[in-house]
């Protein structure tokens, strides 16, 4: 099974194994928990392989894609006594192009001998392939706010960990209402966080498994736990990306993005178009509403939401904006890979 690795005994001796190996991959970089692979970013992956018996003439390989690379980082002993165990590691890099995110198998082949035959294990893992924010009009994940990071400063479930700033990565910016109370620092307006420390929350925020490493994330939920905002105002916090060129002749744009929310009256959330004409076109709705909304009143969590952007004539440029408002002692919105193109996003 994927994940799984083990040596091979030779049926026709009946022999035990001599050698039993396990493939796994490390998190995909210091924001990412989750094991992967990021198109154009290399990842390590981890061979361990424990002896049975002593085995000599030890000898490793992965077995990566075509267009994949595997630079190994450390080799195995040549020479294992009877219960050693070693490790040999490679770092291993998918083209920066690849858009197909179907988990891709890696298979490590090790060979070797006893004094009274030869033996052969492999180890293998299936390979979970990340979304590249790469190759798209706007292709944003968020991760350049890494070296930004910092501690928590107001919420005591998230003391010690590193994984909060207010920087909106080159070219965003958040808007906050001018009218907009005083609430956790960490969540005055839209933020970026980690998901390991936006996860500290609790109630349901670990459950955006289509999120990774960095998050946007609107929470008048835990806005509202310092000084109580919520008696004083609405949260109200925009968004907003740089203007995105239109390529010549396009008339209609694709967004999509990854999105965890959650609904509770009279919160809404909404993106809007802003086109270079001043036109602005309403792609999204989220409110408590059962009709005229696109969440139906409900909640709208961990899923990849697609919208189709007619352009209108003249625009050269538009402009989306990410919004919560009404909002009090609420419940929240997360967002991960922003990506607009002239082609659908999958």
């Amino acid at each position: 099974m994927p994940g799984d690795g083990q040596g091979v005994t030779d049926p026709a001796m009946g022999l035990p194994d001599a050698l039993t190996a396990a493939l796994r991959l490390a998190p995909a970089s210091t924001t990412i928990d989750e094991p992967g692979v990021r198109p154009g970013r290399p990842t390590t992956v981890t061979l361990s392989l424990t002896a049975a018996e002593a085995v000599s003439q030890v000898e490793a390989r992965l077995r990566v894609p075509e267009g994949w690379t595997a630079t190994p980082s450390q080799a195995v002993p040549e020479t294992l006594e009877a219960g050693a165990s070693a490790q040999a590691t490679w770092e291993v890099t998918a083209p920066a192009t690849l858009t197909d995110t179907t988990p891709l198998r890696l298979l490590a082949v090790v060979r070797g001998r006893t004094p009274s035959r030869y033996v052969l294990a492999e180890g293998e893992v299936a390979a979970r392939v990340f979304t590249s924010p790469t190759g798209h009009l706007l292709g944003e994940d968020f991760e350049s706010l890494e070296p930004r990071l910092g501690p928590s400063l107001d919420r005591p479930a998230a003391a010690g960990l590193v994984g909060w700033t207010a920087a909106a990565p080159e070219g965003w910016s958040v808007v906050n209402a001018p009218t907009m109370p005083q609430g956790t620092r960490d969540l005055q307006g839209w933020t970026f966080m980690t998901k390991r420390m936006w996860a500290t929350g609790g109630q349901e925020r670990a459950d955006f498994s289509r999120g990774l490493g960095v998050l946007a994330v609107a929470d008048p939920d835990d806005w509202d736990d310092k000084g109580s905002p919520s008696s004083k105002g609405r949260f109200d916090s925009t968004l907003v990306s740089p203007p995105v060129p239109i390529p010549s002749g396009a008339t209609t744009l694709h967004l999509g993005f990854e999105s965890h929310y959650r609904q509770e009256s009279p919160q809404q959330a909404s993106v809007t178009a802003v086109f270079s004409t001043g036109e602005e076109r309403r792609l999204l709705l989220y409110g408590s509403a059962a009709s005229g909304t696109d969440n139906a009143g409900a909640d709208a969590k961990n899923r990849l939401v697609t919208k189709e952007i007619a352009v209108p004539s003249g625009a050269t440029s538009v402009t989306l904006r990410f919004r919560v408002f009404d909002a009090g002692n609420n419940w929240y919105w997360a967002i991960d890979n922003v990506r607009l193109d002239v082609k659908p996003i999958r």
